[in-house]
């Protein structure tokens, strides 16, 4: 391979995988909220809790892509209280 092919290979694959992210998020929210019509209202907060603790997931994800913790459990400090945080906003 020469460098030119490396490089559209590295572009495609960075392009592709943005919009499957960028795809997935919107996808699963629009099928929870979907399914929630009908069903009865704690069925409902279940489905809206899992929205958010996707979207909170999410906010996480993007939180911690550029940090780096001492430990594992740092880390799982971190997202424990980050998660309780997002989860009790709003």
């Amino acid at each position: 391979m020469q460098t030119k092919d490396v490089l559209l290979l590295v572009g495609g694959v960075a392009l592709g995988y943005l919009a499957s992210r960028m795809n997935w998020g919107s996808r699963t929210a629009t099928a929870v909220g979907d399914l929630a019509l009908g069903l009865p209202s704690d069925v409902k907060d279940v489905a809206v809790d899992t929205v958010k603790m996707a979207g909170c997931e999410k906010k996480l994800i993007e939180a911690t892509s550029t940090m780096k913790f001492a430990s594992a459990e740092a880390g799982a400090l971190f997202r424990k209280n980050f998660l309780a945080e997002c989860m009790a906003s709003k």
